[in-house]
């Protein structure tokens, strides 16, 4: 076995000194802790970054499904010649993007909106004959109605537990 060596002959023999003991202690337990907490940060701040990343990457998911949306939109448009045909295209269009149960399209003439076609995402139960239906364009006419007046679109989640849904209108389409 080589002996122990002293390569600073000053701090020869600190090692036993009681204070150097508790000096080194306390600074090595600082150094620690300053790691951890540096750590620490630099773990919550890559969680931070990637939830970020994961928020932009949806949202730009999303961007590119509409683009994709608009891409068909403008294919049955240009494709098509008949005004029915495109309408019914973009409703389906819509139904597979928004995931809608259904999708009704109605036409403003006037002071009223006249209901032109009625689009269900089960094939085959789309209704040639759309029932007769005009909605006066008032404030109080229902949901529909306030809808083309303001020009906003509204999702409603559960339409059997609304009480904007006219359960008349309902039935009828």
């Amino acid at each position: 076995i080589l002996p122990h060596q002293s390569f600073f002959l000053p701090t020869a023999g600190l090692e036993l000194v009681p204070a150097y003991i508790a000096l080194n202690v306390l600074v090595t337990l600082s150094a620690f802790a300053l790691v951890a907490s540096l750590a620490a940060y630099l773990a919550a701040e890559l969680r931070r970054r990637a939830a970020s990343d994961r928020a932009a990457s949806a949202r730009v998911s999303r961007q590119i499904a509409t683009l994709r949306l608009l891409q068909r939109a403008t294919d049955a448009v240009s494709s098509s010649r008949s005004v029915r045909a495109v309408a019914g295209c973009i409703l389906g269009l819509l139904l597979d993007h928004l995931r809608l149960d259904r999708a009704l399209l109605y036409l403003a003439t006037g002071r009223e909106l006249r209901l032109v076609m009625v689009k269900h995402r089960v094939p085959g139960s789309d209704s040639r004959q759309v029932p007769r239906l005009s909605i006066p364009l008032r404030r109080n006419a229902g949901l529909t109605a306030r809808v083309a007046l303001r020009r906003e679109a509204v999702n409603v989640a559960n339409p059997q537990d609304s009480p904007f849904i006219n359960r008349e209108l309902q039935k009828r389409v």
